[in-house]
Order: structure tokens, then C-alpha cells, then sequence
């Protein structure tokens, strides 16, 4: 047997044969060598070692190691909500971290808090941005038994300890694309489930400015006077033209046909009207289309002319 080993102290053991064709897979948890769990400057739940050994006949032995790390931040969010669609843009996020006593809510003992937050992801000052001690205990706990299993796989079958194991085996081609998509589902996981004790019972308080769409009506209302206005200046005129009417003793006779059976017609209208008095239509036809003027003529009488010919003082 060869055993081949990482830095951390996780081993793996494969049968010295150059002749077999193998693709071995192994992930434990570890106290981390690029990240030591036990820092004060980060807050660590979760170091783990990947160690593969692919070994075939074409390209030979292939070893590889792996120290992956996560740790809790504080991450700045720029939100906004225009016509009903939401946007988020993270700012930045911030790190470091220091050991403190964690006072208030339900964060009783030791933990870390962060500190030196920069201007511009626009924190609060008067809140200690923390994590306790018990939830990176408690996610260490969880972290530890997913992280932790073997992956065997040759021409004729696949082992695999968890569903787990086998998606970081699956990952090592990409392992960073995997470890963005992992680690942006547990931050949505605290954002949606998380609890916030930050002594306003558990309310969540957001540092900037918020509109909302409402539908407005405004109302111009000198517009209001223009339709009042026209209707009593027609008002007026009505009664004006009644009142000269009744006093120059003007009579309504244009809505009465009798009048009009003492207007004369003139001569050059007759003279195109022939006998269209004797066919259906015929007066339409012949005369129909002639424009008239009623005037005065010199003997006072009141006549119909064309207005082709010419005009006659009234």
C-alpha cells in the first residue's frame, strides 16, 4: 500500500500496482493550514481537505489536494425595487473579526465580532456586528458530516458515502464555480431563515430610502369654469336675441311653411324647373342643386335668387 498525505494530516491509502487503473476521492474536515479554524481573525464553521488520486494506463498517477474554508461576513446589499421588479447589488463584505464577549439578545457568550468595517458599506455605527460562539459550534457540527466521505469509481462501478461527497467529486473539475453556487445558497439560507437579535425583537432594519406607487388625481380646476363660462354667455345670447326680438316686433315665421308660399321665386329658377313638377323627383333634379339667397326687391317684396347672379341691393 502507498499512503499519500496533506499538510492538515489526511491521509489516503491506494495499493501500489502501476498496472491498476483507479479514481479515488476523499474529503474530511480538518483544523485547516492556509485557514486555521482556530483563528481569531476570521470566523471559521467549516475547514475541509479534498485529496483525489486518479491513476490509468494512458496519463499514469495524478494527485490532487485541496483546503477549502468558509467563514461568516458581513455583507453590504444595495436594494432596489423599481416597477415591481427587485434588483440587489452586493456593495462588498468584510471579514476580519476579533474575539469578544457578546452582550444583548440571545448571543450570551463568547463569539466573534467584526470589526474595522469601511465607510462604504454603509454599516451602523451604533451596531456590534457579531455571530455567537454557539452557532459556529452548532454549524461546524453540521459541516463536519457532510464534509466527510470517500468516492470510489473504476471501470465497472461508483461508490460513494453521501449524496454529498459524490457533488464535491463531481465538482473538483470547477471546484470554485461549486464553492460560489454553495456558498451563495447558505447565505440565502441566513438572509430567509436567519434571526435577527439586535434587541428590537427581532426586527430588521434597512438604512435607506423607500417609494412606493400610488395613483394620483390632480385636479385643475379653472378648467371647471370654462364649461360653466359658455354656458352662460349662450345663455345670454339666447336672451339678448329675445329681447331685441320682442321689441322690434320680429316675428319666429322660419320654422312656418305659409311664409314661404308668398316668397317669390325668380324667373331664371323657374325657367330650369320646366315640367319636373310632373315626374317623381323632377324638382330635385332640375333645381336641386342650386344654391339661393332670400333678399328684398325694390318693391319690397322678398325673393328667392341664385347666388350666381348678380346681387340686388335690399
Amino acid at each position: 500500500m502507498c499512503t499519500y498525505s496533506i499538510d492538515s494530516g489526511n491521509t489516503l491509502d491506494v495499493p501500489m500496482d502501476p498496472a491498476a487503473e483507479f479514481n479515488i476521492f476523499k474529503v474530511a474536515p480538518s483544523n485547516g493550514t492556509s485557514h486555521p479554524i482556530t483563528s481569531t481573525n476570521r470566523a471559521y464553521f467549516s475547514v475541509f481537505d479534498m485529496l483525489s488520486l486518479v491513476q490509468s494506463e494512458d496519463q499514469g498517477l495524478s494527485v490532487t489536494g485541496t483546503e477549502c474554508a468558509l467563514w461568516f461576513c458581513v455583507q453590504s446589499f444595495k436594494l432596489l425595487v423599481f416597477d415591481g421588479t427587485h434588483n440587489e447589488t452586493i456593495v462588498g463584505n468584510w471579514s476580519t473579526t476579533e474575539r469578544a464577549h457578546v452582550g444583548g439578545g440571545n448571543l450570551h457568550s463568547a463569539g466573534h465580532s467584526f470589526i474595522g468595517l469601511p465607510e462604504h458599506l454603509n454599516a451602523d455605527n451604533t451596531t456590534t456586528y457579531s455571530v455567537s460562539n454557539e452557532a459556529i459550534i452548532a454549524l461546524r457540527t453540521f459541516m463536519a458530516d457532510i464534509t466527510s466521505g470517500v468516492v470510489r469509481a473504476d471501470t465497472n462501478m461508483l461508490d460513494y458515502s453521501s449524496d454529498w461527497v459524490e457533488a464535491m467529486w463531481n465538482a473538483t473539475d470547477n471546484l470554485e464555480a461549486w464553492m460560489e453556487s454553495f456558498t451563495r445558497a447558505m447565505t440565502a439560507e441566513f438572509r430567509i431563515n436567519g434571526r435577527l437579535s439586535n434587541g428590537l425583537g427581532g426586527t430588521k432594519v434597512y438604512a435607506g430610502a423607500a417609494t412606493q406607487l400610488a395613483p394620483f388625481i390632480r385636479v385643475q380646476w379653472w378648467w371647471k369654469f370654462y364649461p360653466g363660462c359658455m354656458l352662460l354667455i349662450s345663455f345670454y345670447f339666447f336672451l339678448r336675441t329675445v329681447v331685441i326680438s320682442a321689441r322690434h316686433g320680429v316675428s319666429a315665421w322660419k320654422g312656418d311653411a305659409l311664409p314661404m308660399l308668398f316668397v317669390r321665386v325668380d324667373d331664371n329658377i323657374h325657367a330650369h324647373v320646366g315640367d319636373g313638377m310632373d315626374a317623381p323627383g323632377g324638382l330635385m333634379e332640375r333645381v336641386g342643386n342650386i344654391r339661393i339667397a332670400m333678399y328684398r326687391d325694390e318693391d319690397g317684396q322678398w325673393r328667392f335668387r341664385s347666388t350666381r347672379d348678380d346681387p340686388i341691393e335690399a
